[in-house]
C-alpha cells in the first residue's frame, strides 16, 4: 500500500482468479463484450503506452509517482481531474478527455501538498481526496502569485502522515487560486489517513476519515471539528485485525428508490502501522449509514484482495451497469456487487475474457460527461511497478 509494499505472487493471483471462475454468475460470464483500458498519463509512456484515438497519444508526467486519489468536479461546475501523486507529494490537474476534447493541461498544472508540521523535513504522502462544492471547511493560503486567499474549500487531501489538508479560490486565474494545499487538521498521534469521503449537500456536510494506523474512521463537521466519536464500530463480521482502508460517499438506487450510504473498505493489518496485508479474501466491504451505524456486511470471497476503490456503476457500463465496483489493490482486480443484494457478481474482464488486473490499483471515478471524462467511461489510478511508477487511465465496456 506505500513504498514498501510487498505484493502477491503471479502464481497466486492467478490461482485466485482461476478458483472464482467456478462461482462466477453465468449473466456476467456469458456476457458479449469486454473492457477497454487505455493509458492516459503517466511517468514512464514508453512502458504504459496504450492505443487511444486518432491525434491522442499517452502523455507523460514525471510527478504521477503512486497515483492514488481520484477526483473532480461535478458536470457544468468546469475545473479538473485531481490525482493525487503519493511518491511526489503533489496534486497534478488535467482537463478533457471527452469526445472532442483530448486530455490537456491549463495554467494550474500542479499543487503541492504540505509535509507533515511535525515533520517538515519528509515528502508528504497525500492518498484520499474529494471534491467540495458547498461554502463549508474553511481553508486559507497563498496564491500563485503570492496574495492571500480564504475561501470555502474547493478540494480536500489526506496523508499517510496523518493530516487533512485543504485548498481553495476566488476566481478562475493562477492569482485566484492556492499554490499549495494547507493544513486543517492535524490528526492524533499515530494516525494514518488512506481515504477521505464528503457529503454533497449544500450545507451541514461532513468529512470522514479513514484513519489506517488507529484502526477507526475520523469524521468532521463544516469546521473541522470532530464529531461521531466511537461510531463506525468495526462490524462483528470483520475479523480484530482487519482496519478502515478507505471509506466513499455513494448515491445509488434499489427498485427505482434513491439511496446513500459510506461504504468502508477494510484490509488486514500488519506489524507496521502504514503497511496492510495483500493476499485473496483479505478485504472486506461494509455500508454505514452517515452517523456510523452498521447497514449491512457486502458478500465476501477470496476475490477481495486489499480492496480500496469504490464507486457506483454509471447506467450504461455494460453488464455490470449500476453495480457497485470495488477495485483491489492487492492484486489489480476489479470486482463487481449487486447493490441490492450485496452479492458479488464477477471480475471486469479484458479482451482475452481474463480478470483485467492493474498493478497497485488505486482509486475509481466516473467521468462527469461534460468537460471531464465520459460519463461511462471508469477512470483508475495505479501505482504500478510496486508503486514505483504512475498511471492515470479509464476503461470502458465495448459491446461486440
Amino acid at each position: 500500500m506505500t513504498r514498501m509494499t510487498k505484493h502477491l505472487s503471479q502464481l497466486a493471483v492467478a490461482l485466485a482468479i482461476i478458483a472464482s471462475v467456478a462461482v462466477a454468475p453465468k449473466t456476467a460470464m456469458a456476457a458479449e463484450g469486454y473492457n477497454l483500458q487505455r493509458n492516459l498519463v503517466t511517468n514512464f509512456p514508453d512502458k504504459y503506452r496504450t492505443r487511444l484515438e486518432p491525434g491522442r497519444q499517452t502523455l507523460r508526467n514525471d510527478l504521477v509517482l503512486n497515483a492514488w486519489g481520484l477526483t473532480l468536479r461535478p458536470a457544468g461546475a468546469g475545473g479538473h481531474w485531481w490525482i493525487a501523486n503519493t511518491d511526489s507529494g503533489t496534486v497534478v490537474t488535467y482537463i478533457g478527455d471527452t469526445d472532442t476534447t483530448p486530455l490537456f493541461q491549463d495554467a494550474l498544472k500542479t499543487v503541492r501538498v504540505e509535509p507533515a508540521p511535525a515533520t517538515p523535513e519528509q515528502s508528504p504522502t497525500p492518498t484520499g481526496q474529494v471534491f467540495s462544492g458547498s461554502e463549508e471547511f474553511p481553508c486559507s493560503g497563498t496564491s500563485f502569485t503570492g496574495a492571500p486567499i480564504a475561501a470555502p474549500s474547493r478540494f480536500l487531501v489526506v496523508t499517510e502522515d496523518g493530516n487533512l489538508q485543504c485548498w481553495a479560490e476566488t476566481g478562475s486565474r493562477l492569482a485566484q487560486r492556492m499554490r499549495s494545499f494547507t493544513v486543517a487538521v492535524n490528526g492524533e498521534a499515530g494516525s494514518v489517513y488512506k481515504g477521505l469521503a464528503i457529503t454533497p449537500f449544500r450545507s451541514g456536510n461532513r468529512l470522514y476519515a479513514a484513519n489506517f494506523g488507529l484502526r477507526r474512521i475520523d469524521a468532521f463537521d463544516g469546521a473541522y471539528q470532530p464529531i461521531l466519536t466511537g461510531a463506525f464500530a468495526r462490524p462483528a463480521d470483520v475479523p480484530e485485525d482487519f482496519a478502515p482502508f478507505n471509506i466513499q460517499f455513494l448515491e445509488y438506487e434499489i427498485d427505482g428508490i434513491a439511496r446513500q450510504g459510506l461504504f468502508v473498505a477494510y484490509a488486514r493489518t500488519t506489524a507496521d502501522p502504514i503497511e496492510e496485508e495483500q493476499g485473496p479474501g483479505l478485504g472486506f466491504i461494509a455500508e454505514f449509514d452517515l452517523d456510523g451505524r452498521h447497514l449491512r456486511t457486502l458478500g465476501h470471497t477470496r476475490r477481495l484482495n486489499a480492496p480500496w476503490g469504490m464507486v457506483a456503476a454509471a447506467e450504461d457500463f455494460g453488464p455490470f451497469s449500476k453495480r457497485l465496483i470495488v477495485g483491489n489493490f492487492g492484486d489489480g482486480t476489479l470486482v463487481a456487487f449487486g447493490l441490492k443484494s450485496g452479492r458479488q457478481r464477477g471480475y471486469l474482464r479484458g479482451r482475452d475474457r481474463q480478470a483485467i488486473q492493474i498493478n497497485c490499483l488505486w482509486g475509481l471515478a466516473f467521468g462527469n460527461g461534460a468537460s471531464l471524462g465520459r460519463a461511462n467511461f471508469l477512470y483508475f489510478t495505479a501505482g504500478p511497478n510496486g508503486e514505483a511508477d504512475g498511471l492515470f487511465g479509464s476503461l470502458h465496456f465495448v459491446d461486440e
